[in-house]
């Protein structure tokens, strides 16, 4: 090896490593060995290689060898180590500050069953294939969901709990899953920070440390979290040029659908009302007719003044109409629809249901609304700024095959409504 011509690297480091050696100084590795039950053991999860000698254990023997090393002189401290590189935080340390980043875009992963909010000009990579139980992700699983720009990166998947697992047993086989002994995974309280993610109780496992290379930022802080909620599990990763108020902020908005299978894999794409204003996520091989008329025109055919939606395949018909509420309010409103039921003939008496006040609550993008549900026929009805939006799952026979209603009410979750969209504009 060839003596470095730095003048700023130490002599007595270029001594050693002249004769090009494979094993540190006997007193060195004494001191190091001595020193490793007290170096806080921080999680390094998605290596982007997968050498697997290159483990958890020996990422922080070699962060102290660096550490001892520039204790005794043998660095010069400032010509190793970037200058923008921030220090290890314990799970407990503040949060980092910065200049607030508006979230003005919404994305709804289907496969992995969450909604979140992330910066305009970020480019998003839906996954590919699902995340299965018991394994790892590492950089470029097809199991990730990506949001990023040119040099911040946001990953995150979810996968169902194993037959009988409880929500500790996971993190624990999560933690125990990066190289961590049984025991220092035992008391995750003391080990994670916790925090709330989509109304669940979950933890920061990484809060800032120095990434690795092959990060979008060598030495750039990475962040991470997990959660379990409603049988399923999520984990979430952030790292390039960020810190801990954009991570607050991502996961903040994060919220999650119902839980078990996510059959919609193909709803990749956003319909969005010329007339309405609202947006829906489709499979872009459904066919969709736009009204053509608004709901309020009077004497408008009504096939006209509905949004249709046909999931192929099937018999069902989704549409979607708006009207002013006027001077009624939402209640009033309801209890009009029933009216009309109750008059028409063409429903049977069996099939009329209840009134409004047995009606249960329906979730409709952010909004919660009511349903109402009949034979064969369902509407979800939302009131935003004084207009009703109804959402109609219709189907032409009692046998054929119907677009299941399970899944209407995923799609109704990624509603977003039209002064939603415009507040979100940066």
């Amino acid at each position: 090896m060839n003596r470095t011509p730095d003048p700023d690297f130490d002599l007595r480091i270029a001594d050693w490593l002249e004769a090009d050696p494979d094993s540190a100084p006997a007193g060195l590795m004494r001191t190091v060995e001595g020193a490793l039950p007290s170096v806080p053991q921080q999680r390094a999860i998605r290596l982007p290689w997968r050498r697997p000698a290159m483990n958890r254990f020996l990422a922080i023997a070699a962060a102290a060898v660096v550490l001892l090393l520039t204790g005794l002189g043998l660095f010069n401290a400032g010509t190793r180590m970037p200058a923008t590189q921030p220090a290890l935080e314990p799970s407990g340390a503040p949060s980092h500050t910065s200049v607030e980043v508006p979230l003005a875009r919404r994305y709804f992963s289907v496969r992995h069953g969450y909604r979140i909010r992330y910066p305009d000009g970020w480019a998003v990579t839906p996954a590919t294939a699902a995340w299965v139980p018991g394994t790892r992700t590492l950089w470029g699983d097809p199991a990730l969901d990506v949001l990023e720009s040119a040099d911040s990166r946001l990953v995150a998947a979810s996968q169902p709990l194993l037959p009988g697992q409880t929500a500790d047993a996971w993190y624990r086989a999560y933690c125990e899953g990066d190289g961590s002994s049984h025991d220092a995974c035992t008391d995750l309280e003391a080990a994670w920070r916790s925090m709330r993610i989509g109304g669940h109780a979950g933890y920061v496992t990484l809060d800032g440390v120095p990434a690795l290379p092959g990060t979008i930022r060598r030495g750039g802080p990475i962040f991470d979290a997990v959660v379990v909620g409603d049988g399923r599990a999520y984990e979430f990763t952030l790292d390039g040029a960020v810190d801990r108020a954009l991570f607050n902020g991502l996961l903040a908005s994060v919220s999650f659908t119902a839980s078990g299978a996510l059959p919609l894999d193909d709803v990749t794409a956003t319909f969005s009302s010329p007339l309405y204003g609202y947006s829906i996520e489709v499979d872009p091989r459904w066919t969709v007719e736009p009204a053509t008329a608004l709901a309020d025109a009077p004497a408008a055919p009504e096939h006209r003044t509905s949004d249709q939606i046909r999931p192929s395949a099937t018999d069902t018909t989704i549409g979607v109409r708006v009207n002013a509420l006027g001077a009624r309010t939402f209640d009033a409103w309801l209890t009009d629809v029933h009216q009309e039921v109750l008059r028409d003939v063409s429903v049977p008496d069996g099939c009329k249901g209840g009134g409004p006040a047995l009606w249960p609550e329906q979730a409709v993008g952010d909004r919660t609304g009511r349903e109402m549900r009949l034979c064969n026929f369902k509407q979800a009805f939302v009131e935003v700024e004084g207009r009703v939006y109804t959402f109609t799952w219709a189907n032409d026979t009692f046998s054929g095959s119907h677009f299941p209603v399970a899944d209407f009410d995923e799609l109704l979750r990624t509603v977003a409504f039209p002064q939603e969209r415009a507040s979100s504009s940066p």
